[in-house]
């Protein structure tokens, strides 16, 4: 870590030395004040929507990754707070 702090490694030579797996996933849940580096990889000929949801589920908001056939994402159903 010292080697880091001074410069003397590139971003690309700590991520080798990094014990990161990478994983396939459908959600990713994020808290308040929570940063990820995420890598998604989006085929060529298809459109990705990234939604993301309060944790109420009561708004959304999303963005569309790539270009071609678009996949919409499903949305979560509301949560039954007050019902019985």
């Amino acid at each position: 870590m010292k080697n880091l702090l001074a410069g003397s490694l590139t971003g690309q030579q700590f991520f080798q030395m990094s014990y990161i797996l990478p994983v396939e996933i459908d959600r990713l849940i994020i808290g308040v004040s929570e940063t990820y580096d995420v890598k998604v990889i989006i085929p060529t000929d298809s459109s990705y929507e990234f939604l993301a949801t309060s944790e109420d589920r009561t708004g959304s908001t999303s963005l569309w990754l790539g270009a071609g056939v678009v996949k919409k994402a499903e949305p979560l159903p509301r949560l039954k707070y007050f019902e019985a």
